[in-house]
């Protein structure tokens, strides 16, 4: 949303609205019963009125691949680029081309580890950057009550600002169920790029209506520290969801 944006790249709030448009047809093929070759393009342009981010668009190009190794788990390997036009003055775009291995493992049927490892190369206004990304997933079922999850992450991100920056995540979650309709959530999470630090934490309850349909209700603190100022914001959010 416009708001998120502003907060997450200005640390300022100001009225106004944001128009997105995305398309992002992706094709699979399954080569034989263990590998598996996947294709992907995206288009997003983003237009924002009355505030002082600044439009974009960005184009991207994915090609993965995937192999099964044994019944508990996978590696796979993907070629992806990605260019970032803001739409200013005399305005620069920005390429980003990566390469990226990962691998997943479920050694039990409660718990799965992800790891991924790569590497980008950063061409824009700035210069040119590299550096190395990951991501590291982790979900464990530890009983009918109890999950946990932990993520990490460092990737190159676009902002609405009209630049990429290099932003790292770190985030943990547990969830509970109260009975068999009523569960609660707690996460939380760490986000520092080159300018700033972010802390949030979210609890929330989630209450199934029906086998498809839910309502939740969550409360998010959120404190961002940099050198120009600290500040901190609180929100709440009431969501109806229906999955099929």
């Amino acid at each position: 949303s416009t708001f998120e944006s502003q907060l997450l790249d200005t640390g300022v709030r100001v009225d106004g609205r944001t128009q997105t448009w995305r398309v992002a047809p992706d094709l699979s093929y399954r080569l034989t019963e263990r590998n598996t070759l996947s294709m992907g393009l995206s288009f997003q342009d983003v237009s924002y009125n009355t505030t002082s981010l600044i439009d974009y668009q960005d184009n991207a190009a994915l090609l993965s691949w995937s192999y099964g190794l044994n019944e508990t788990s996978d590696i796979s390997a993907n070629v992806a680029y990605s260019r970032y036009e803001p739409d200013t003055v005399n305005a620069v775009s920005t390429d980003t081309a990566s390469i990226f291995l990962g691998y997943e493992i479920r050694p039990t049927e409660a718990t799965t580890y992800g790891f991924g490892f790569g590497y980008s190369d950063v061409d824009g206004p700035a210069g040119t950057q590299s550096g190395r990304v990951y991501s590291v997933d982790i979900n464990h079922q530890r009983d009918e009550l109890n999950s946990f999850t932990l993520n990490a992450s460092q990737i190159y991100e676009p902002d609405s600002l009209g630049s990429v920056r290099l932003v790292n995540r770190l985030g943990l979650g547990w969830a509970h169920a109260f009975t068999e309709k009523l569960q609660g959530l707690l996460t939380g999470d760490y986000i520092r790029d080159d300018f700033r630090d972010y802390y949030e934490v979210k609890p929330g309850l989630r209450y199934f209506i029906t086998e498809h349909l839910s309502l939740a209700g969550d409360y998010r603190f959120r404190r961002e520290e940099r050198t120009a100022g600290n500040a901190e914001s609180n929100a709440l959010f009431v969501t109806l969801s229906y999955n099929n």
